[in-house]
């Protein structure tokens, strides 16, 4: 099969491109942007396609950098395609934003793609990651550990509007063609130096393997990647199946009941885990972490996952919270009903009754209906604050957080109900036995949680 047609089945079996596509192309001059150009090209009739050539000129490189820029500028015209480059200076960029030049360069690239797919009104980016590129990405996953979902590789689209057509050629296939076609490609210098550990897998590590081990590496592990990323697909199902049904949300506290999180899989909880983490402070964290985390879900305690994310279990129910301020709250609670709490993204339910009473749930009391006429104040805690305990007198509000090993980015989290200027309750944590009622005595029922509760 030649290679346009390669790339053609490609396209198809997984669905890339459908007739009429505008399609942005990442052109840096390389053989491997040259190789997708020229093949997308080849079917612009075909399939119906707008192409456009996008560049980005990092100016990294100086003269090489500028002319890789009059490369692909000459190509563009040639081809008759239009042609877009950005100017940027991703060395200043990567010391401001405290990143390496190649995530710099990475954020540069897709915020102008994303642009012109807005100037254009192009529907999709094609970028021109190939084989080897893939397996390079998965090696280098291995050394620094990863799981299923690392040794899927590269993904061929992403959930947005990026595609990847040539990720069936090998480097090998791509520079044939290419050879055959007698067009020409520029090469960045850097890519033949092996200062970088890319580079050493691509020069050193895979050659290796090659020449001692299987000369069909490349297409071997290709399929096997390919595998992998079938095998993650089936699995990434029911984790979001999983963790859509267990997950309590709100803007700076995920939570899950750990006996339900815990009727799954192991490898499904810490992908679960992975996810929440992933989704309330876009950290990724290394499989070590993860698996300690894990290990904390059983005994109860707390993990620190950076200095704005706490991990913690309390109750039967596992939280990540992310460090944030909240706005002081000040409430009337007048008469029985439902009271938004917007500052935790709470509600507090006020009920009357009488029969049995039950303390085991920390985010409910029973009060003894004749002690009260509905006058109760929630509010925030204030320094100084003291409330009554069992056997203990009074105690410091301060206190009874580190007793109960509460972050104190948390603390602010858990309000305080208060009735003729006396605290009768630190909501889901300590409550005044003196204002508790018996079995079988009117009560005044007061619980609260969280909105939206998926428990």
């Amino acid at each position: 099969m030649d290679t346009k047609n390669k790339v053609l089945n490609y396209i198809k079996k997984h669905n890339l491109l459908k007739s009429g596509d505008a399609v942005i192309c990442a052109v840096s001059g390389g053989a491997d942007s040259v190789c997708m150009l020229e093949i997308l090209k080849e079917l612009q009739e075909e399939l119906s396609l707008t192409l456009y050539i996008a560049h980005v000129n990092h100016q990294l490189r100086g003269t090489e950098s500028d002319r890789d820029e009059l490369f692909v500028q000459k190509l563009s015209k040639n081809s008759k395609i239009p042609f877009y480059c950005k100017r940027a200076d991703v060395k200043l960029f990567a010391n401001t934003a405290k990143l390496s030049c190649e995530e710099a360069g990475r954020i540069v690239r897709y915020d102008f793609f994303e642009e012109l797919i807005q100037t254009l009104g192009a529907n999709k980016i094609a970028t021109a990651h190939n084989k080897n590129d893939n397996i390079e990405t998965v090696l280098m996953r291995i050394m620094r550990g990863t799981d299923i979902k690392g040794l899927s590789g590269i993904p061929v689209h992403n959930d947005r509007d990026v595609i990847r057509p040539i990720l069936c050629l090998s480097r090998s296939e791509i520079e044939d063609y290419l050879k055959c076609k007698g067009i020409d490609f520029v090469t960045d210098s850097t890519n033949l130096e092996d200062d970088f550990s890319r580079n050493k897998v691509r020069h050193n590590l895979i050659p290796m393997i090659e020449n001692q081990f299987n000369e069909n590496f490349v297409n071997v592990m290709s399929s096997n990647i390919e595998l992998f990323g079938e095998a993650n697909s089936f699995i990434e199902k029911k984790v979001n199946s999983a963790y859509e049904s267990l997950i309590v949300k709100d803007d700076y506290v995920h939570s899950f009941f750990v006996p339900s999180l815990l009727r799954e899989d192991s490898y499904i909880v810490k992908r679960i885990i992975k996810k929440a983490i992933f989704e309330l402070a876009q950290i990724n964290i290394t499989n070590d972490l993860c698996n300690l985390i894990y290990a904390t879900l059983t005994n109860g305690s707390s993990v620190s996952i950076s200095k704005d994310l706490e991990f913690y279990v309390k109750y039967e129910r596992a939280f990540f919270v992310k460090k944030h301020k909240i706005d002081n709250m000040l409430y009337n609670i007048n008469s029985p009903g439902v009271y938004r709490i917007r500052e935790i993204s709470s509600v507090l339910e006020i009920t009357e009754g009488k029969g049995n009473v039950d303390f085991s749930n920390k985010n409910t009391i029973y009060l003894k209906k004749d002690l009260f006429t509905y006058d109760f104040i929630l509010r925030s805690r204030n320094s100084g604050d003291r409330m009554s305990l069992k056997n203990c007198g009074t105690k410091k509000i301060k206190d009874i957080f580190i007793d109960e090993k509460i972050p104190s980015f948390l603390k602010d989290e858990f309000p305080i109900l208060e009735y003729n200027g006396k605290i009768i309750w630190l909501c889901g944590l300590r409550d005044d036995p003196q204002f508790r009622a018996k079995k079988n005595e009117n009560y005044i029922k007061i619980s609260l949680h969280k909105e939206n509760n998926n428990e």
